[in-house]
């Protein structure tokens, strides 16, 4: 699995995320189911993994209004060793 952690956020807040967001898929691509969209300011706090080997992630911007964007870090666990 695949385990994800921000460290900083700053993305155009919008309702419902609609002018820049960063999507998350449980997958190889947007098709996959949507674990999270996120925006705004605020790190995302819950525990961002994935089910199998691979998380996609896209980042859309209208480029209008602009923000410091994200910093974030991945983690491969082996769940197969207990």
């Amino acid at each position: 699995m695949i385990r994800l952690t921000f460290t900083q956020f700053d993305v155009e807040m919008s309702d419902s995320c609609a002018h820049d967001q960063l999507s998350i898929f449980d997958g190889e691509n947007d098709q996959a189911p949507t674990i999270g969209v996120y925006c705004g300011k605020l790190l995302p706090q819950e525990l961002i993994q994935s089910s199998g080997t691979t998380l996609f992630l896209a980042f859309n911007s209208d480029s209008a209004v602009g923000g410091r964007g994200f910093v974030a870090s991945w983690l491969a666990v082996d769940n197969s060793t207990g």
